[in-house]
């Protein structure tokens, strides 16, 4: 780096320095380097390399000196000699003027971090000494891991920052940890040395929670999950099947695995239907403010067009939803209300999302139907971990009252009451939409499971459906669109219809 020698030499050349990186460390554990250099205003930064190491996506209009960008979920406009900014239709100024320079847009570093640091939850600031941008939020980061071989078996410990909400369900050979509002270094804890029945851990950082996966020996016995205290921490037990004691615990929490046996007959008859329109009120859900594209608002109408179908073409069904206006509803409220109401059937709608740059985003399409098991893919934990984020937006206590431990924990019993018929009913719902959506197709082959905590109440077979992904710069366009609401709300009539002939022996 240049070292300066006249202030004046500084007042001359608005941007002088030599060539030097500032780096950035995303939630994944992943390193960039981002260009940079100092000037008479403080440092400067590549526009198009930070807002590509922040997972945004953008363009340069050569033409008119404008960046174009994309990051979180705002749109930006940077223009060259100008310190104005656009972001989402609200101007901002950033008291020094962008510069370019051989097609590369500077932007100044400190009033940049304050225009993107509301973008993210953990909020961003620049570390003088590390020449490192950094997340603000460090309260609930999951800083030691360890695995340990013992008498009669394997100990794997997370050490948590504070008592933290988690469940755990194991569909063999793989454990998965869900630690609610927890945060980790992927890379680190992947690069961590295995021991004993633990064959391989990998680790995914979401929004709001963390997720770690334990694949343990086909020698191991299901593993045992325990909190403990002093310090905080999640401790994973594994023993081989033969050996009948596991290692010592305080508190267990049972893990949840896949049903192997048909139920029997329950006596199920579909004379009352609960539509549940997803998010609402001061939880959007996902949104896509480039299609001026929101959850809530789209959720809503399919619902209430399925309500009027469903009420025209069955005058005596009992239709009832969660939710007919824009307002919250807590998620233990809609589990409560549909078993209340004794619902034989419960339906929650909701639009997909994923991050990322425009190139991912666009990459990634098509609708879905879960019902509740143990997620078995990347893509059904990444879109349970979406739609559980609403905790978020819960009241004070209502973690504690509403989702609790016990909730948290998938317990077989529960898991096995409806799973067939969910899954039944899933699988006519993907028949119907799959003959009537047209330009949204399938996200996957055959219909899904995983842990929405929404399904995790409802004493009725219940699914949980995935309209398409609105993050998806044309899909987005689509859902927004009439015809796409009435042909799923339709969808979801004649998937009903189907369900209560084999039940009802029911004629429209």
């Amino acid at each position: 780096m240049i070292r300066w020698i006249f202030i004046s030499l500084l007042c001359l050349l608005p941007l002088l320095g030599g060539a030097m990186t500032v780096s950035y460390t995303d939630v994944q554990g992943n390193k960039r380097e981002i260009m940079a250099r100092p000037g008479p205003e403080g440092y400067f930064l590549s526009a198009r390399e930070l807002v590509e190491a922040l997972a945004g996506s953008c363009f340069w209009d050569s033409t008119k000196g404008k960046l174009m960008a994309h990051v979180g979920d705002a749109d930006i406009i940077f223009t060259a000699n100008t310190p104005y900014v656009l972001r989402n239709d609200s101007l901002f100024n950033l008291t020094f003027s962008m510069k370019a320079e051989a097609g590369v847009l500077w932007l100044p570093l400190l009033p940049a971090l304050d225009l993107l640091s509301p973008l993210f939850a953990s909020g961003l600031f620049f570390d003088e000494e590390k020449k490192a941008i950094c997340r603000k939020e460090t309260e609930n980061l999951i800083r030691r891991y360890q695995c340990e071989e013992k008498k009669n078996g394997t100990l794997y410990t997370l050490y948590l920052p504070d008592s933290m909400l988690f469940d755990a369900t194991f569909f063999p050979p793989q454990l998965n940890l869900n630690i609610f509002k927890g945060r980790l270094s992927v890379s680190e804890l992947e690069r961590m040395e295995l021991k004993g029945l633990i064959k391989k851990v990998t680790a995914v950082q979401f929004a709001d929670n963390a997720q770690v996966a334990l694949v343990v020996d086909s020698r191991a016995d299901k593993p045992t999950a325990v909190y403990r205290s002093n310090p905080p921490r999640i401790e994973v037990s594994i023993t081989e099947k033969e050996v009948s004691q596991p290692i010592q615990q305080e508190r267990s929490f049972p893990i949840a695995e896949a049903p192997k046996a048909p139920l029997t007959d329950k006596g199920l008859h579909v004379r009352t239907v609960i539509l549940d329109p997803g998010h609402g009120g001061e939880d959007p859900g996902a949104t896509n403010s480039a299609q001026k594209a929101v959850e809530k608002a789209i959720a809503l109408t399919i619902g209430l067009k399925a309500k009027e179908r469903l009420k025209r073409r069955f005058p005596a069904l009992n239709v009832l939803m969660t939710r007919d206006k824009d307002e919250f509803i807590p998620l233990k409220d809609r589990k409560e209300m549909a078993n209340r109401k004794k619902g034989n059937l419960f339906i929650s709608i909701h639009l997909n999302a994923i991050p990322g740059s425009l190139a991912k985003r666009a990459s990634v399409e098509g609708y879905a139907v879960y019902f509740l098991d143990v997620a078995r893919d990347d893509d059904a934990r990444a879109a349970a971990a979406l739609e559980n984020s609403v905790i978020k937006y819960e009241k004070e206590g209502a973690e504690d009252e509403g989702i609790n431990d016990v909730d948290f924990i998938l317990k077989s019993t529960e898991l096995n009451l409806y799973r067939n018929e969910s899954e039944e009913f899933a699988i006519l719902l993907e028949k119907e939409m799959d003959k009537k959506l047209g330009k949204v197709k399938r996200h996957n082959t055959g219909v899904s499971q995983a842990g929405f905590y929404v399904l995790r109440g409802p004493e009725m077979p219940a699914v949980l459906i995935e309209s398409g992904f609105i993050s998806h710069p044309r899909e987005a366009g689509f859902m927004k669109t009439e015809s796409f609401q009435d042909n799923l709300a339709e969808s979801i009539c004649s998937a009903v219809e189907k369900f209560k002939q084999k039940y009802d022996g029911a004629q429209p």
